[in-house]
């Protein structure tokens, strides 16, 4: 028999705490599908199959978690009484409090991820991480890594070549996922965070391929088990810190740095092909000028230069018709 339950949140928050809770209590996801205002999904759990669905509202700041398991199931209630919990005491949830800045420890090496692009409607995901040992990180400090934000373009472009020069091929990682493979991977998540965990999870089981290394601090983009869930074999037996401002640490800032320059180099590409040039961020320059590259080369040239779930998407395409 089916029974549901609202909290407030924001859609995406709404989706990790889900099935952070739902992991929790032993329920293994095996499908997801995108549903009229919402998202369906399918659980396994000691052979039994629950389906559940989330729904929000066109404000994208309420919740409502449907499950046609048993109402009675203790583990499906206590899913429900953690979700209900939060709107509950919406200012003191376990959540809000990992988003807490942490102060970034003093370590004999780690890896230091980041990631560029994710605000920006034009170009790619671009996610970068870096190993470094106290020698490396004093180098690097000495170079002027720092927040990639904080710099010109020129000079993103011109660190990035020095930090790769100084830590060598093995002490790096760069996945740059394009604007097609975007989009066919938010259509089959629809989050944002999930895709974000996927690219930091792979950088940082590449690096731990290449280098002895127990700590991993990462630029904190979602709840902390979003990433903790996509970790592989290795990542998964590291100690890991996610941090709002996570810039603050050495390696993440040259991580940023490296994330920074492969999303303008692939932009420059992308304005080549395309004929014009891409502007990067998500303002109503750049919603124009997705209007005139839809006009000049049609609405679908945007799946290869455009992240389509942006509501810059929607907006063009009604200027279109209209």
């Amino acid at each position: 028999m089916a029974f549901s339950v609202e909290f407030i949140r924001r859609c995406e928050d709404a989706c990790e705490i889900f099935l952070a809770r739902m992991e929790k209590q032993g329920f293994r996801e095996a499908e997801k599908k995108e549903i009229d205002y919402g998202a369906g999904y399918v659980f396994n759990k000691d052979g039994r199959v629950i389906k559940a669905a989330l729904y929000y509202n066109k404000s994208g700041n309420s919740t409502k978690a449907v499950f046609s398991g048993d109402a009675g199931d203790p583990a499906l209630q206590s899913v429900a009484g953690a979700l209900r919990a939060l709107s509950d005491q919406p200012a003191s949830n376990e959540y809000a409090l990992k988003r807490d800045i942490k102060a970034i420890p003093v370590l004999e090496c780690h890896i230091g991820t980041d990631e560029s692009g994710k605000g920006d409607y034009f170009g790619p995901l671009v996610i970068a991480g870096v190993f470094v040992n106290t020698r490396l990180e004093n180098i690097l400090k000495e170079l002027g890594a720092a927040d990639s934000k904080t710099n010109t373009d020129r000079k993103n472009i011109q660190l990035a070549q020095d930090i790769k020069a100084v830590l060598g091929r093995d002490k790096f990682e760069v996945i740059k996922i394009g604007p097609q493979r975007y989009n066919e991977m938010y259509q089959k998540t629809g989050n944002l965070n999930r895709i974000l965990a996927w690219g930091h999870a792979r950088v940082i089981e590449n690096l731990l391929s290449r280098n002895e290394c127990g700590h991993v601090i990462a630029d904190q983009f979602g709840g902390e088990e979003v990433l903790k869930r996509a970790l592989m074999e290795k990542g998964r037996n590291i100690n890991l810190l996610q941090t709002p401002k996570g810039e603050r640490d050495t390696a993440v800032a040259a991580a940023s740095i490296l994330a920074r320059e492969e999303y303008l180099r692939s932009m420059a590409l992308l304005s080549e092909q395309t004929g014009m040039e891409l502007i990067k961020g998500a303002s109503q320059k750049v919603e124009k000028r997705a209007l005139e590259i839809a006009r000049k080369n049609g609405p679908e040239w945007l799946d290869k230069i455009a992240k389509k779930h942006f509501k810059t998407t929607e907006r063009v395409l009604k200027s279109l018709e209209g």
